[in-house]
């Protein structure tokens, strides 16, 4: 219990007289302006891909609904079958 203590304070007073950051990544004056593009640009891409992503997903399904949509309605299993119909079904 002690040493945990004791880690614990050591920790706290090496994050308290640690040296200050002499510069971050989103202090604009002392960045290259290729730099600071490549950071708009990363933003926008990670801010658009959800929206691409759950785009794409609803595309899907409605891609897919409109296919199962169109082969028509699904022939009823009871019903029976004219003689007609069977013939026609028979020749083709």
């Amino acid at each position: 219990m002690i040493r945990r203590v004791a880690a614990a304070c050591v920790a706290v007073l090496l994050t308290a007289i640690g040296s200050p950051a002499l510069a971050c990544p989103l202090c604009y004056a002392s960045i290259p302006l290729r730099v600071l593009r490549s950071y708009y640009l990363s933003a926008v891409l990670l801010t658009i891909l959800p929206f691409a992503v759950v785009g794409s997903l609803v595309a899907l399904g409605m891609h897919m609904a409109r296919r199962a949509g169109n082969n028509g309605p699904a022939p009823d299993p009871d019903a029976e079958i004219a003689p007609d119909a069977l013939e026609q079904q028979l020749t083709t």
